[in-house]
């Protein structure tokens, strides 16, 4: 079981709650204790983005505190919506909702997708005869 959370990290974050809510990423105070003794868990739940190593606080209602933290020691703080932690759900919407690669796959999927419905009903694509390309013609 982890840690309780710090007094001063809960305070922080008790402090910027509405932006973290609404999507926000923000720079977390340098002052603040360190994550691995503040009740925060070492993740391997992120897409690399220049960050030495992520941290993460499971909260009650399956979202989770992200802890982005840089060589600098700079950390940048966001919300996950979803918690990949919570189990299989809430894993495949972290990742499919909250990941750029979720969202390209699943946009890829989507796209292949209509293309194999439009081609099987003959609609949307112009079809080029093969005998149309033997003799130089276009479509």
């Amino acid at each position: 079981m982890p840690a309780p959370l710090d007094p001063s990290w809960s305070a922080w974050l008790s402090q910027v709650w509405p932006d973290l809510e609404h999507h926000g990423r923000l720079p977390a105070p340098r002052d603040l204790p360190p994550l691995g003794e503040s009740g925060f868990s070492l993740s391997s739940w992120a897409e690399p983005c220049g960050q030495t190593c992520d941290w993460a606080l499971s909260l009650p209602d399956e979202s989770r505190i992200h802890v982005h933290e840089y060589a600098d020691g700079a950390r940048v703080v966001h919300r996950d919506q979803y918690d990949p932690n919570a189990g299989l759900g809430s894993s495949a919407k972290h990742f499919v909702f909250e990941t750029v690669t979720g969202r390209f796959l699943t946009l890829g999927v989507i796209g292949f997708g209509i293309a194999l419905l439009a081609s099987r009903f003959g609609l949307g694509f112009a079809r080029v005869r093969p005998s149309a390309l033997m003799h130089g013609v276009g479509l």
